[in-house]
């Protein structure tokens, strides 16, 4: 039964991580979830209100972690790799952005 339960909790996983697109331009972030139904989020770089990062012990020894974007609607990174990478990358283009609506 435990083995049974294990790959019903895998492939829930999995279809799950299959069923997320994140895009990242120099303009915005776009979020798409869902397989059947669809779902897609859109935040301007210049908007952004806030980036978090968090990491469970867990994702730590696996590599993955969460990154939330905030702005009127919030994105939630979920499971990514190279999580960090991601923020960083994510508050670097806003800056960018930022700095070219100012210039």
């Amino acid at each position: 039964a435990g083995g049974f339960i294990a790959a019903i909790l895998l492939v829930a996983t999995t279809l799950k991580r299959l069923s997320r697109l994140y895009m990242l331009t120099t303009q915005r972030i776009i979020a798409q979830a869902g397989i059947l139904s669809k779902q897609v989020t859109e935040i301007e770089m210049r908007e952004i209100r806030s980036i978090h990062f968090q990491q469970s012990f867990l994702q730590r020894l696996l590599g993955i972690g969460n990154v939330e974007v905030s702005s009127a609607v919030k994105v939630l990174f979920e499971g990514i790799s190279n999580p960090e990478e991601i923020k960083e990358m994510i508050r670097e283009t806003r800056l960018g952005a930022r700095s070219a609506q100012h210039g």
